[in-house]
C-alpha cells in the first residue's frame, strides 16, 4: 500500500517483488493489450510467468491461458488444479485498488489472491501470454521460506474465512468447489 500510495496520475500499476524480474517486452505488451482491457472493463491483467530457484533454474512455467478468463476460474486453477500466481505477475487498475485496497494479511500472504477476485469484482482477467514475469522462489523469499509456515497458515485461514463471507459470488460447480475448499481449510486448523 505504501508503494501504491505514491502513484500520481497513473491509471494502472504493478508491484514487482524485489527478486522478481520481467521480460524485455513486458511494458510494450501492456500497451498492446490496454485497449482490449478498456473495452471489456477489465481491472486486472495477468502475465505469463515462470518460477526459478536461487540458482536461476526454472522450476515451473505457467501454462498459456485464454486471452480473457474469469477471475473465479483463475482462483480454482491455483487452489484446486495446483496452478501458481503471485503479486508480481499482475497489473491492476488504480481505480479498483482505490475502491477496495489490499486486504491486510500477515506476510501479505493471499493478499494478491484476494485482490484478483475483488479488484476484478469477481469478473474477468485479461491474460498476456506474450510477456513474462520471472518469479524467484528461494529459502529467503516468503514463498520458499519454511520458517514462516504458521504465519502463512494463519493468513490462509483468514483468506478462506473472507471467501466464505463472499460465497454468494460463486455459483454452480464453483460454489461446490468453494465449499469443499473451505471445509478442507477448516480441517487444516
Amino acid at each position: 500500500e505504501r508503494c501504491a500510495e505514491m502513484m500520481q496520475d497513473e491509471k494502472w500499476f504493478m508491484i514487482l517483488g524485489d527478486d522478481d524480474f520481467l521480460s524485455d517486452n513486458y511494458v510494450e505488451e501492456f500497451y498492446k493489450h490496454l485497449d482490449l482491457a478498456e473495452k471489456n472493463n477489465i481491472n486486472v491483467m495477468k502475465y505469463a510467468s515462470a518460477e526459478i530457484d536461487e540458482n536461476g533454474v526454472i522450476q515451473k512455467i505457467k501454462k498459456e491461458e485464454p486471452l480473457i478468463k474469469s477471475a473465479i476460474e483463475h482462483f480454482f486453477d491455483k487452489f484446486v488444479h495446483e496452478g501458481r500466481s503471485s503479486l508480481s505477475e499482475h497489473t491492476f487498475r488504480k481505480s479498483a485498488y482505490k475502491k477496495y485496497g489490499f486486504y491486510d494479511m500477515p506476510l501479505a500472504w493471499h493478499s494478491d489472491d484476494w485482490a484478483q477476485l475483488q479488484f476484478s469484482e469477481f469478473g474477468n482477467i485479461l491474460y498476456i501470454n506474450t510477456a513474462q514475469c520471472i518469479i524467484s522462489v528461494s529459502s529467503s523469499s516468503i514463498t520458499g521460506n519454511k520458517n514462516n509456515i504458521r504465519i502463512k497458515q494463519l493468513s490462509s485461514q483468514i483468506f478462506f474465512e473472507e471467501l466464505g463471507r463472499n460465497i454468494n459470488e460463486f455459483k454452480g460447480e464453483h460454489l461446490k468447489q468453494l465449499i469443499d475448499l473451505i471445509e478442507w481449510a477448516e480441517q487444516q486448523k
